[in-house]
This record gives C-alpha cells, sequence and structure tokens, in this order.
C-alpha cells in the first residue's frame, strides 16, 4: 500500500508564525488526518535566488495558500513558474498584481477579479497594494452573481481571506478545515464561520484583554509615561498607523513615537538607550503582529513593560 498523502498543502508566507498559537491551530485542523502533508515556507526575503533556495527543499503542493506583502515582479514570476503545475492556488493578502496568481484547476480567479477590486479599492491611486477586508468584500458580493463552480470558489476564497485576516487560532483551524472539505475531499468537522475581530482594536500582552478603541486603551490602562509607540513604516502600514498615533499624540504629550522596521529597530543601538529610561509601556502598531525575523522573536517583552498591540489595519476612536 502506498504511503503517498493524498492531499499535499504549502503554506508560503513572509510572516514568521510563532506567536498566537499558529502550529497548535494547524494541529488541531488537521486532528488526526494522518494523509495530508502540510508544510510551511517562511521567506526569508524576496529575493528570487533565496526563495529558489528554499523552495528546492519541498515537493510540488496539490494546493499553495500565498501570504505575500506588495508585488515583487520577479519574485512573482519565478513563483507563477514553479507553481504552474499546482491545480490550486490561493492568496491570502496580497497586492493587485498578485492575486493574478489565484486559481482553481482550469479558472483564473486572479485574473477575472482585478478590474472589479481595482474599482473597489480607495488607495489604488497611490499604491498598488489592497485593503484585505476591501477584497474579501468584493469577492463575496461577486459570488452572488456568479454561477456554480466559478461562485463556489471565489467564496471559498474571499472566507480564506477572512479567516487569515482575523488572527486568532479559531479563524486559523477553520481556515484549514476548509481547504481540507473543499479541496482535498477530506471529512474533517465542517469550518466554523470566520470570527470577525472588527476594524480596530488593541490587544494587552498582559493577560490578553481587547481594547477596541483607542481611547478605551487610554482611559483604562494606567500607563506611565513615556508611552513609546512603533510605527512600521513598510507601504501599507504607515498611512494607517500614522492616523492612530496621531490620535494618541492629542491625548498624551508624553507620547514618544519611533520608526520601526519590524524588531530591527529595537536590535540596534536605541534598544540600549530606550532601557535605559523610566517608560510606561509600547503600542505596536506594526503590520502583523507576527511578522518578524526569527531572532526579534519576543524582543518587545524583554523590555519589562506592558506591551500592547494594534491588530487591525484601520485607524479609529
Amino acid at each position: 500500500m502506498s504511503n503517498m498523502p493524498r492531499c499535499r498543502i504549502l503554506l508560503i508566507t513572509r510572516s514568521v508564525l510563532t506567536e498566537g498559537g499558529f502550529y497548535e491551530a494547524l494541529s488541531e485542523a488537521l486532528g488526526g488526518v494522518g494523509d495530508v502533508d502540510l508544510e510551511v515556507i517562511y521567506l526569508e526575503s524576496y529575493e528570487v535566488n533565496e526563495v529558489s533556495r528554499q523552495l528546492k527543499a519541498v515537493r510540488r503542493p496539490d494546493i499553495a495558500l500565498l501570504s505575500l506583502m506588495g508585488d515583487h515582479p520577479e519574485l512573482l514570476n519565478y513563483l507563477r513558474n514553479w507553481l504552474r503545475e499546482t491545480p490550486i492556488v490561493f492568496t491570502l493578502s496580497t497586492g493587485l498584481e498578485t492575486i493574478m496568481l489565484t486559481k482553481v484547476r482550469n479558472y483564473e480567479l486572479g485574473g477575472f477579479l482585478i478590474n472589479s477590486v481595482s474599482t473597489y479599492n480607495d488607495t489604488i491611486k497611490t499604491t498598488n497594494y489592497f485593503d484585505p477586508k476591501t477584497l474579501s468584500h468584493v469577492l463575496h458580493e461577486a459570488s452572488k452573481a456568479l454561477s456554480d463552480p466559478i461562485s463556489h470558489y471565489v467564496k471559498d476564497w474571499a472566507l480564506l481571506i477572512d479567516y487569515w485576516r482575523n488572527w486568532r487560532k479559531e479563524n486559523i483551524v477553520n481556515m484549514i478545515r476548509l481547504v481540507l472539505r473543499n479541496y482535498c475531499g477530506i471529512a474533517v468537522p465542517a469550518p466554523e464561520p470566520p470570527i470577525e475581530l472588527g476594524d480596530y482594536w488593541i490587544e494587552d500582552y498582559e493577560g490578553g484583554y481587547v481594547y477596541y478603541s483607542a481611547d478605551e486603551l487610554l482611559k483604562q490602562r494606567d500607563l506611565k509615561s513615556p508611552l513609546i509607540v512603533l510605527m512600521a513604516y513598510s507601504g501599507q502600514s504607515y498611512d494607517k498607523a500614522k492616523k492612530v498615533i496621531t490620535h494618541i499624540m492629542k491625548r498624551r504629550v508624553d507620547t514618544i513615537s519611533l520608526l520601526s522596521n519590524y524588531g530591527y529597530t529595537l536590535r540596534g543601538g536605541l534598544r540600549s538607550c530606550l532601557i535605559m529610561l523610566m517608560w510606561g509601556g509600547i503600542l505596536d502598531l506594526q503590520w502583523f503582529r507576527f511578522v518578524r525575523n526569527r531572532e526579534d522573536e519576543g524582543v518587545l517583552l524583554k523590555f519589562n513593560v506592558p506591551v500592547m498591540n494594534r491588530w487591525s489595519c484601520t485607524a479609529g476612536t
């Protein structure tokens, strides 16, 4: 009897998924399913030669899930060729050109929808990055006007994005279950609907308490002075984080704003300077809680002060 898996799933991501119970979620989703090969690759860079080196170590999948930040033409051309024989490819968090990689068997879903996405996206004038929530809305609406099987595939695409952008363990479990049931033909428990976390919320690492606005955070959390705020400078993050920090700075004059490329800023001399200060807390406005290089894991917690994280992309009060 062959020991070959019935289905090979490959998640390619720029995110280091070590926080929030990601691998525990994968284990729960598989829950005794022994004939699925599910592999996760963290792209250490978007340089084609480096990506090629990493992909040489894996077998070509039946299903690929891609979570890439923005558009990188050379990399996209390489991935398009590498995934040419992969029948199913879903993009989860991407740029407008990247969604062209999305396909289910003979249906090129990305090309079918890119014009619709452009008309809905208010930021298309300044960037080629779309907001995942906007894309999800477009896909859900488009699926209603389509006939099966395309309607079914488009709705599943929207759901996968909803699971991914609303990061929490239950959503990742259900994301994998959707793929297993609908595209691997494996009888795992039916996925629950995505848990929508809202447009704006901040989680306090101490105890996991969630604040649903900056005002609620400032009112309920007794933060000493000064309050350090980290702003990511990657394109899709900066403008949205800027709205949050502007709101906070109007309410707390002791706020110090720092631009940071994820953990890199804190690994240099700035970290030594900050450790010597008596400061009250960190509000991490970087794009994704788990977008870090491996050496950055847990770096914020080492400052021994309360750390909050803005998990959403949309500023609000």
